[in-house]
């Protein structure tokens, strides 16, 4: 189910009166697409993976699209208690149409990517165009990466540039990927500074230093990444590591 909550001037939240419901799932994933659109990804137990859109109004959610692709998801990969196998990430970009340089055409672009872990426990990556009335097109399905993966995150940066991470059980650190023209970061992994297992990992982008005072400088863009890692035999403690992770934009103008 997707429920939408209004939040008062006090900061109490109240839940709106229509609720959302989707396919039966074990796991789920949301992401904001812009005002008023959000978008899940989820997997059942027959490790289908569906990809819903939803309209959020002053009554609540309504259901807009979904698609649903069969054997995509792992149920095997991990170890309990069960990590994240699917994530979504989505957003907006104010970008250039057409390239007619008389009568340029600038609008928004609506683009969100789901990245899973396969029966295989390889990370698949499928990328979504969306409408603006929430119609989803499966755009492309990036190969396979290879290996023991058991967990995975995502986040939409500025531009619509996406990005994962995922780790694995005997892993000291996540892996990050990006499918750009020129790597955001110089390492291939975030390392937290834990020698135990990655339990869990999760992220999210945090804005930019950017300022309208400014615009012919470059600006940093933000992304906030937390990793759960397990802790040693018999300590039943483990710890939270959280990272804040920067990377260069261009000048506006």
């Amino acid at each position: 189910m997707v429920e939408a909550w209004t939040i008062g001037e006090g900061g109490l939240t109240a839940p709106m009166a229509v609720i959302g419901k989707g396919p039966n799932a074990f796991e789920a994933s949301i992401a904001a697409i812009g005002p008023g659109q959000v978008m899940t990804a989820a997997g059942d137990s027959k490790q289908w993976l569906w990809v819903n859109t939803w309209e959020i109004d002053s009554d609540g959610v309504k259901p807009l699209d979904q698609v649903e692709t069969q054997n995509a998801l792992s149920s095997g990969c991990y170890a309990a208690p069960r990590p994240q196998t699917v994530a979504v990430a989505a957003g907006q970009s104010f970008e250039l149409l057409t390239s007619n340089t008389s009568t340029p055409s600038y609008n928004f672009v609506q683009a969100a990517f789901t990245p899973v872990i396969t029966p295989n426990c390889n990370m698949q990556v499928y990328y979504w165009g969306i409408s603006n009335a929430g119609v989803l097109t499966l755009q492309s399905t990036a190969p396979q990466i290879l290996g023991l993966f058991d967990q995975v995150a995502a986040s939409m940066l500025s531009r619509n540039i996406p990005i994962t991470f995922d780790g694995s059980t005997g892993d000291n650190h996540i892996f990050v990927e990006q499918d750009v023209d020129q790597p955001l970061y110089e390492s291939s992994f975030v390392t937290y500074g834990d020698p135990y297992n990655v339990v869990n990992i999760a992220s999210a982008t945090e804005g930019t230093d950017f300022s309208h005072l400014s615009l012919f400088e470059p600006y940093n863009a933000y992304l906030i990444s937390a990793g759960q890692f397990g802790a040693p035999s018999p300590n039943p403690y483990g710890s939270v590591f959280i990272n804040v992770l920067s990377y260069p934009e261009a000048p506006i103008r």
